[in-house]
């Protein structure tokens, strides 16, 4: 929890050099494990896997109103989200109509988790992963620093 709490801490000091950043981005978007039309193949980070992802987003960090930093059960960072009420009909909506599929995690970019959807996702939701200092720091910059209008609040689930 510590390191989390230097990662905000870094947050906070390193948003300058963040803020002129035009690719700080969290994204959502639905994906598949085989080609199909309208689907750009990604490598998912810190695996061998592949997805192809939508073009198009479901959400994004405009989206989420209020992120926290904490650790799973297995001492493994975790950044939790809530939605707005927009983000949060969307998602829904999205993840109800697409069971069994999955959803691309983008960070700048890049997929940095594909899990599967087991249900609908309403209002939020936690990301988990070996995700590293800087990992924690980009989410931190995609969602708070770079998309101030949603008004996303910070929260450390300690």
């Amino acid at each position: 929890m510590k390191a989390l709490l230097t990662v905000c801490a870094m947050c906070l000091l390193t948003s300058s050099v963040y803020a002129d950043r035009p690719d700080a981005t969290l994204e959502f978007r639905l994906a598949v494990t085989d080609a199909a039309d309208g689907y750009s193949k990604h490598a998912v980070a810190e695996s061998d896997d592949v997805v192809y992802v939508a073009g198009k987003a479901v959400v994004t960090g405009r989206d989420i109103k209020e992120i926290s930093f904490s650790s799973d059960a297995s001492g493994n960072p975790m950044v939790g989200f809530v939605l707005t009420d927009d983000g949060s009909e969307k998602f829904f909506a999205a993840t109800s109509e697409n069971i069994g599929k999955k959803l691309a995690i983008l960070l700048d970019g890049a997929v940095v988790s594909a899990p599967n959807i087991l249900s609908g996702i309403k209002k939020e939701g936690r990301i988990t992963g070996n995700f590293d200092d800087d990992d924690l720091l980009r989410f931190f910059t995609a969602i708070v620093l770079r998309q101030p209008a949603s008004g996303a609040k910070l929260d450390n689930d300690g």
